[in-house]
């Protein structure tokens, strides 16, 4: 037998057995995906009237996009809510109106498009949500910026805000497009020479990123003035580079729940908590999206156009890749760029507890002798205290400066922030550590039940997990010394 023969055949054996693998894998986890729970119509009806990319052709509006999720509204108000009314009228249930979970039980409807408009307009802001998200999670920068006279969009990402089946057909090409609709809409109504600001969370973030960067070769889109990100999904998790592959099982009826990557009561008003893994998939593409963008820039001349960035990151992420945030930030041309980081609690007692510790972050940052950024640092003041300092090092400076106090605290028994955290206030009613009890919601943020493991219906882990900023009142001070007036 010829030498190229027996490397054809080898070939062909080691491509047969990585399919085997392969196959071995799918099945594996499509008959451990039937031990899930049951789905349920929010899980399986698909709504028609959602907004696609292909939509948005030369004439589409924003204001065509607002009448489409009107629509979309209504279908979800006279062909799901009636039907899972009849399906369960568990308490719940975030589609029992008679439920604390329900979103009228806050008083505001946060699953829809926001617009703020002030009596006189100094800037435009767009706010982008995050993945399974809703614009509840931007309703505090909302009233931020709103007091800054900024005109305030805060964009419904397409697939959000009704039943997690619309994060099975969502694609991410749809989320770009209504974020460059939504865009133009915003610096139009802002007015020419005023401040235009996209603010983004987790996959939001990852949008405003990419929004921006094209944007520099795009002079169709209008130009942000700045960007605040928070959590930004720069980056995910390996897991979802698998996500695509591993729901191929799913077009069998046997194996439909191997769509999903968790399927769990819908309790929360404002947040699916079932994940189809469609979506990981498409944050996945949308990250690889950001990665060939910021490889095609010019290495100076493109990236010293690009808009000054602030961002706020907990330190311990599990959700986002945080040396994916570092790494682009090292790309950046020196400006008034800002790296806030958010450190673990250092208290002796609790760091013994980590599984892990993510100081190796920190030191790669420490051991580079210039950085294009200023790097902040929230952080205890000693290993013994529980007190907060701001450690600050400038862009291009070797050094920190002096500590500063900010008198704040950690709060007992909390290690670290969480990814869905950032952006609540500790009072928050629904995600707060100590909620404003006034309004009659269910209080996911203090839920503390002790008890036999197994027995709930919502996984022990969503209940220990942190869903409020402890050092908010800091970050908002922050931001509102950074958002731009007129004259900058």
């Amino acid at each position: 037998m010829s030498y190229k023969k027996t490397i054809v055949k080898v070939s062909l054996k080691l491509t047969a057995i990585l399919l085997l693998v392969w196959l071995t894998i799918l099945l594996l986890y499509g008959f451990q995906s039937r031990k899930k729970s049951d789905l349920s119509l929010c899980h399986t009806l698909k709504l028609k009237s959602e907004f696609q990319a292909r939509d948005a052709d030369a004439d589409y509006t924003f204001t065509d996009y607002l009448e489409n999720e009107s629509r979309l509204f209504e279908e979800l108000n006279t062909k799901v809510l009636p039907r899972i009314e009849q399906e369960t009228q568990s308490r719940l249930n975030r589609y029992n109106p008679d439920s604390p979970c329900s979103p009228a039980a806050i008083g505001h409807q946060y699953n829809q498009t926001m617009q703020w408009t002030p009596d006189e307009i100094a800037g435009g802001v767009l706010l982008l949500h995050g993945l399974t998200d809703s614009p509840y999670s931007m309703q505090y920068l909302a009233k931020m910026f709103l007091k800054k006279d900024y005109y305030v969009v805060s964009l419904r990402i397409p697939g959000h805000g009704t039943i997690p089946s619309g994060l099975t057909t969502a694609r991410w090409a749809d989320w770009i497009a209504a974020v460059e609709l939504a865009a133009k809409h915003v610096s139009l109504t802002a007015g020419p020479d005023k401040p235009f600001v996209i603010a983004g969370y987790s996959n939001g973030g990852a949008l405003a990123t990419l929004y921006a960067l094209n944007s520099l070769k795009n002079r169709q889109l209008p130009q942000p003035t700045k960007l605040f990100l928070f959590s930004p999904a720069i980056a995910v998790s390996k897991f979802a580079a698998l996500a695509h592959q591993l729901q191929a099982l799913s077009v069998i009826d046997y194996f439909e729940k191997s769509n999903w990557q968790t399927i769990t009561p819908e309790y929360d008003p404002f947040k699916y908590n079932s994940f189809p893994l469609m979506a990981a998939s498409q944050s996945y593409e949308l990250s690889k999206a950001i990665q060939s963008r910021v490889e095609s820039l010019t290495p100076t001349e493109q990236w010293k156009t690009l808009c000054p960035i602030i961002t706020f990151q907990s330190i311990a992420d599990s959700t986002v890749s945080v040396p994916a945030i570092t790494t682009l930030y090292s790309k950046l041309h020196p400006g008034n760029h800002e790296l806030i980081l958010f450190d673990v609690n250092r208290a002796s007692v609790l760091e013994d507890f980590l599984k892990s510790n993510p100081q190796q972050i920190l030191n790669n940052l420490n051991n580079t002798p210039q950085l294009p950024f200023t790097l902040t640092v929230i952080t205890n003041e000693t290993p013994e205290s529980l007190r907060i300092v701001k450690q600050t090092r400038p862009q291009q400076q070797p050094e920190y400066e002096k500590s500063e106090q900010l008198n704040l605290s950690w709060p007992k028994q909390v290690y670290s922030l969480a990814h869905i955290a950032i952006l609540f206030p500790p009072n928050d009613p629904l995600y707060g550590i100590t909620p404003d009890e006034t309004v009659h919601c269910v209080h996911l943020g203090n839920l503390e039940m002790r008890g036999e493991r197994g027995l709930l219906q919502i996984p022990e882990a969503n209940l220990m997990r942190l869903r409020c900023n402890p050092f908010y009142p800091w970050m908002q001070e922050k931001i509102k010394a950074a958002i731009p007036t007129s004259s900058e």
